[in-house]
């Protein structure tokens, strides 16, 4: 049991599900009956648009649109509004399943996609265009992560290996 009862409350964790009484509270101090009081107010969206499964999501640094990979061999890009899904814009050109995909920390309109094809591909999201493709070597990638300051991206492919790629000319090191 981790976190702190705060007058009665509690928590019991069992058989998969997680009950939580109404002054628990974390170790930090976050009320979870906060949180639960949100999540039950809570509505959802659903949109479509990949024709298999989705495989990863990442929100672009501003926070106003979604990046989703999939299965289909796509990458889609998602403006989401207060009315939901104003428009969308589908990123083809891998030949397998993107697995993994993230938002270039410092250029807002540029993501990497990593797949199972062996590359990483760099798109403006802007014009919908692949801007490079970097071929890794053995093994489906399956994780992509720009560095914070945007210069390097790192790539996890199956067979545990890690791949850095320089983003000054989008060579491996």
């Amino acid at each position: 049991r981790k976190g702190t009862s705060g007058g009665g409350g509690g928590s019991n964790v069992g058989g998969g599900s997680l009950t939580l009484g109404s002054g628990w509270s974390n170790k930090e101090g976050v009320n979870i009956a906060d949180y639960k009081s949100k999540f039950n107010k809570a509505t959802t969206l659903d949109i479509s648009g990949h024709k298999k499964e989705v495989q990863s999501l990442a929100w672009s640094p501003s926070g106003k649109k979604l990046a989703s990979g999939s299965v289909d061999q796509t990458a889609r890009v998602w403006a989401i509004g207060t009315t939901g899904k104003e428009k969308d814009i589908e990123l083809k050109g891998h030949t397998a399943a993107v697995h993994s995909l993230c938002w270039d920390p410092t250029r807002s309109d540029y993501l990497a996609t990593a797949s199972a094809d062996k590359t990483i591909r760099i798109w403006d999201v802007r014009s919908s265009k692949c801007t490079n493709s970097i071929k890794t070597g053995n093994g489906a990638n399956i994780n992509v992560q720009w560095s914070p300051d945007g210069k390097y991206i790192a790539v996890g492919n199956k067979y545990n290996n890690l791949t850095f790629i320089d983003t000054k000319n989008f060579k491996i090191f």
